[in-house]
């Protein structure tokens, strides 16, 4: 080697050693691919974003009002059932489910806490209330704390007794508009109606295994209705009710009009999840094998991102091209060598 190629060689190696380096830490493959999950945050004692609760009119000798919805074995009591709060077996308050109470879920309960000899307990900040719904005991307690004794505004908490189960509710919308205002890009029209919110149980480890548990129709009536909005009391039930369904830890994906929109782990409980997405990215269908309406068959909403098999995808496409040009950089430093060698020996020669 001449001492131009001796000069050369050193700075070509140094920049592929470079170059490898900043490929190898600019976008590792992907490892097992997983679900997406979206966080749920408990919505016991607060009101769900659904429900629009006013204050309670107040009662004459009343100095705290408490109102919420009332399950059990995942099914709304029906109506004249009793709920009682109750703090060290002394009861506190009585109330009975009914319909048709403005601004609360159409079934729901209303108790008032009075002052009276023999119930100063009832009122005491750190007091802790527990609940019966028709004498069955309530899973859910509540602590008093003094914002809530000073206030003028009813307490609002989701009662359930009996198995547990998981019932969500929140905001919902897709590329920001209500459900029922978006239409497909290519002009075809909006989403089918009536549009289907559910959710279902999914193993990832097989092919499009989801089974349906649950779902709400918007504007459908009753405790579970959806709005455009929003949707409230998604009820997924335990596998002890509903053989397939909800148990610790498994994987819950939630659809509008079938196209994939939020996972979560399921937990027995309230929980508030939000279903907004700048647009579901694949229809899944349900093992119950049910079969999609004409022209549902193709449900293709603006992607909110890449899926996992995109991604995996990009990146491999990614290490492809960094390859290619390692390779020609590497072609490159070679012809060079080789024609300062060529020049060397016609020197020499």
């Amino acid at each position: 080697m001449n001492f131009a190629g001796r000069i050369l060689w050193p700075f070509v190696t140094v920049a592929n050693l470079a170059l490898l380096l900043a490929i190898s830490t600019a976008s590792p493959l992907p490892a097992t691919a997983e679900e997406p999950t979206a966080t749920a945050t408990p919505a016991v004692n607060t009101p769900t974003p659904a429900q629009d609760v006013a204050p309670t009119p107040p009662v004459e000798g009343n100095a705290l009002a408490i109102n919420g919805t009332a399950w059990i074995d995942a099914t709304p009591a029906p109506e004249g059932t009793v709920v009682q709060a109750l703090a060290d077996g002394v009861v506190c308050a009585e109330g009975v489910v009914a319909k048709g109470r403005p601004s609360l879920p159409p079934l729901s309960f209303e108790a008032a806490v009075a002052l009276a000899e023999g119930k100063e307990l009832c009122l005491e900040e750190g007091t802790t209330m527990s609940f019966t719904i028709g004498g069955k005991p309530a899973h859910q307690t509540l602590k008093l704390d003094a914002a809530a004794l000073a206030s003028a505004s009813p307490i609002f908490i989701d009662l359930s007794a009996g198995e547990p189960f998981a019932a969500y509710s929140g905001p919902m919308s897709i590329q920001g508009k209500p459900i029922t205002e978006y239409e497909f890009p290519d002009g075809s029209g909006r989403l089918p109606s009536p549009i289907i919110i559910d959710a279902s149980i999914v193993d990832l480890s097989q092919e499009l295994s989801w089974h349906k548990c649950g779902e709400v129709v918007v504007g459908q009536e009753g405790l579970s209705t959806a709005t455009p909005t929003s949707y409230a009391y998604l009820v997924v039930p335990s596998t002890k009710q509903v053989p397939g369904c909800g148990a610790e830890g498994a994987s819950v994906g939630f659809r509008i009009a079938g196209a994939v929109v939020a996972y979560d782990k399921w937990s027995a409980g309230f929980h508030q999840l939000a279903l907004q997405t700048e647009g579901p990215i694949i229809r899944v269908p349900t093992t119950q094998g049910e079969a999609p309406a004409a022209g549902q068959a193709e449900v293709a909403l603006p992607p909110a991102g890449l899926s996992n098999t995109q991604q995996e995808g990009d990146s491999l496409a990614f290490w492809w091209a960094a390859a290619a040009v390692s390779g020609a950089v590497s072609v490159i430093a070679a012809a060079c060598l080789a024609a300062s060698l060529v020049r060397s020996r016609r020197h020499s020669g």
